[in-house]
């Protein structure tokens, strides 16, 4: 809203103004490490899980891995969409929504409906299912929850895969001191640590859009919210420090944590 000038009060999300240094990527820069990862493994013959969140993530990993696969030809591997991803998958494609529904991915999906592997679909139950796919490499897997959450399909997958080939898509509770994460064995954790699977595909700006966006609008007042500091990665810089940096009389910031009232 470049019109807006000098505005009094700015309320600004900062999801990705404290994390770890992978958010600094930017999204063109995470496909392509991704296709890289994905083929090293399928060239391997063995198969992939991305844990993605059930709605608009599980759909975006699926017309992601859509175009890699369209795209390699000669790499032949079978698409797997699990869990309620692959029912929330259903309500995207189906016809009543087709008119809000993005045409490019549309498109995508009838690129690899012969090689697209519905849990949705199966009469077998969901453990049968899963040691199935698991016993038939290769394939890349996208099941929910994102987060691995116990009891969840992507976390049966998690527990009887090869740990190394699975990449987060997204928010990991596990990093962010939550009561409610699973109690992964530790060798998933161990290796669900590794920075190179660490792929955060963020629908959130990062510290420097976030930055440049204050910069611009100038506001006498920034309240940063939805952004807490990660106790569990080690980054120098923040989007707080950036900003407070420049804080004088007629530019001020504050956290939703700060108690102060805005005056």
């Amino acid at each position: 809203p470049l019109e807006i000038q000098t505005p009094d009060i700015l309320i600004i999300e900062s999801t990705n103004g404290y994390g770890g240094d992978e958010l600094l990527y930017c999204r063109d820069i995470q496909e392509r490490i991704m296709f890289e990862i994905l083929d090293n493994v399928l060239m391997k013959g063995e198969s992939i899980l991305l844990p993605s969140y059930t709605l608009g993530r599980a759909q975006e990993m699926l017309a992601i891995v859509a175009r890699h696969s369209s795209s390699n030809p000669g790499l032949p591997y079978d698409i797997v969409i699990d869990g309620l991803a692959a029912q929330a998958t259903r309500v995207w494609e189906g016809m009543r929504f087709q008119h809000e529904t993005p045409k490019i991915f549309l498109d995508l999906i009838k690129k690899i409906q012969a090689k697209l592997i519905r849990g949705d679909e199966s009469t077998c139950d969901r453990e049968e299912f899963i040691h199935k796919q698991i016993q038939n490499p290769p394939k890349v897997i996208i099941a929910s929850s994102g987060a691995l959450k116990q009891g969840s399909t992507s976390y049966e997958y998690a527990r009887k895969m090869d740990k190394k080939n699975i990449i987060r898509t997204g928010y990991f509770e596990s990093e962010w001191d939550s009561a409610d994460i699973t109690s992964l064995p530790s060798e998933i954790e161990a290796q669900l640590t590794n920075e190179s699977k660490k792929l955060r595909f963020s629908a959130h700006a990062t510290m420097e859009e976030l930055f440049r966006f204050v910069i611009n609008l100038r506001p006498k007042y920034t309240l940063l919210i939805h952004g807490e500091p990660n106790k569990n990665v080690n980054k120098s810089v923040t989007i707080l420090d950036l900003l407070q940096a420049m804080a004088r009389p007629d530019f001020k910031v504050k956290t939703s944590h700060d108690k102060e009232v805005i005056k």
